[in-house]
């Protein structure tokens, strides 16, 4: 389960950016050390990867849901 959030992330890449070690960032901001350097290779996130292969929006699927 995800323990950090996407502002929390964004903020260790920024601190990464500016010459924080990737592993202080990681302790830092409480974000896994293998996401801070996959994202930072361009990975993307899993959601985001397989977002074309889904049958419905999002959108859809609220409407759905609901």
């Amino acid at each position: 389960m995800v323990s950090y959030t996407e502002d929390e992330l964004q903020q260790a890449l920024e601190a990464i950016g500016n010459g924080l070690s990737v592993r202080r960032a990681s302790i830092e901001f409480g974000v896994p050390r293998a996401i801070l350097q996959g994202r930072r290779r361009g990975h993307q996130t899993r959601a985001r990867a397989f977002a074309e292969l889904q049958r419905l929006l999002p959108w859809q699927e609220d409407q759905l849901a609901q």
